[in-house]
């Protein structure tokens, strides 16, 4: 009646036939409770941002992406899927597979800009030079120092380093060969920008002793839980500052979240945007954050500003409050008072629903439309704002992931 093994191949019989039927049946049936329940969606404030037809997956999943230590800990990301024909909403599991991350490395490689000490051994002519490391990361020299924000060189965003989003492109340079740097500003501490790895190398470093970390209110505990000496820390509230040598630099105002670990939440850190100024010229960076016009408060305290970096990815329409899209970028940009922008927060790690390159072609057209000036560096290519380079889409070559 059956095959005598299971490795036997040949026609299905009435019975085989019939199971995949009853298999189908009950597939269906699984899928409907758990793939057709209406839900309510809220944002990561609590707040209701809509009332759709949805799926349980989709309440779960919004629920296990606003947590911020559990965002990194999942394999994969649910994909939305609009069923124009009923306006409904299927949420379906989208895993990264190691051979594709590979295979976009190698892409990525092509194209990534390698940088060793030699590159900024001689200080930018115009004062002025801002490398983009991937993501949030940036090296920042200006008027005669060097800043770095965001050092994030671990091979994933994640609690751990063998499961979570994994990078797209080695980091461009060693982080053990920076050069000198006068400061580290840490913008928060969700795992795409605070990492610990990276925190910890710096701090033994013989080139980078005595140099401050700088960050917002609360984040320095866990510096010093990693070993970070309590005199090298520096905390601000928005609108406090500090002073490295000759610049200043402004913790500001920015709409996020924090939180790191599976017992801590967003009352025990802060967030921040980041403004450096020199005597001669001045840097915005946004860190982390949604839409809102608080945002302008930086420009009319520290602007204008030479260059702004500000992110343009891993935006979703479950959290449209957390995280800017690159149109809503471009309006930032302008109510900063920046003057050239740099997109941040995008071609290293997928965070999000979107493509990974899908913000910088939304980028480019918003700034155009919008006229705002742009610069889309390389991972690892520098800019020097007096002199920027035309946009040139160097992300098609890549591929799509």
């Amino acid at each position: 009646m059956f095959p005598s093994s299971s490795l036997e191949i040949g026609r299905p019989t009435r019975w085989t036939a019939a199971a995949y039927v009853y298999a189908l049946v009950a597939a269906a049936g699984i899928g409907y409770f758990l793939f057709g329940v209406p839900v309510q969606l809220t944002d990561s404030f609590g707040n209701l941002v809509q009332v759709r037809t949805g799926t349980l997956w989709s309440q779960i999943y919004a629920q296990l992406h606003q947590a911020s230590y559990l965002r990194p800990l999942l394999w994969g990301h649910l994909r939305v899927i609009a069923d124009l024909s009923g306006g409904h909403y299927y949420e379906w599991f989208r895993w990264w597979h190691v051979g594709q991350v590979a295979v976009l490395m190698l892409l990525f490689v092509r194209l990534l800009r390698v940088r060793t000490p030699a590159d900024f051994a001689v200080p930018p002519s115009s004062g002025l030079r801002v490398t983009w490391f991937g993501h949030a990361t940036a090296l920042i020299e200006i008027d005669g120092h060097r800043v770095l924000v965001d050092p994030v060189w671990g091979e994933r965003a994640s609690p751990s380093q063998s499961f979570g989003p994994k990078r797209f492109h080695p980091p461009p340079i060693a982080l053990q060969v920076l050069p000198k740097l006068d400061a580290v500003i840490l913008t928060h501490d969700h795992y795409d920008h605070l990492d610990m790895a990276a925190v910890r190398t710096l701090m033994g470093s013989v080139t980078q002793a005595r140099v401050p970390f700088i960050t917002a209110l609360g984040v320095g505990a866990h510096l010093e839980r990693w070993g970070v000496t309590a005199s090298r820390i520096v905390e601000l509230d928005w609108w406090e500052t500090t002073s490295v040598g000759a610049l200043t630099i402004a913790a500001g105002s920015a709409r996020h979240f924090s939180g790191r670990g599976l017992t801590r939440s967003s009352s025990d850190t802060l967030w921040a945007s980041w403004s450096i100024i020199g005597p001669t010229h001045r840097v915005f960076h946004s860190g982390d954050t949604g839409p809102f016009d608080g945002i302008a408060e930086n420009g009319r305290r520290y602007g204008p500003f030479d260059i702004a970096l500000i992110k343009i990815g891993a935006y979703g329409p479950t959290w449209p409050d957390i995280h800017l899209t690159p149109e809503q970028a471009v309006r930032a940009c302008t109510l900063v008072q920046g003057k050239l922008l740099l997109p941040i927060h995008w071609a290293t790690f997928n965070l999000a629903f979107h493509s990974w390159d899908e913000p910088a072609d939304r980028v480019v057209a918003a700034a155009e439309a919008a006229a705002v000036p742009l610069v889309m560096p390389r991972p690892g290519e520098s800019v020097e704002p007096t002199a920027p380079r035309a946009v040139e889409t160097w992300w098609r070559a890549v591929g799509k992931r």
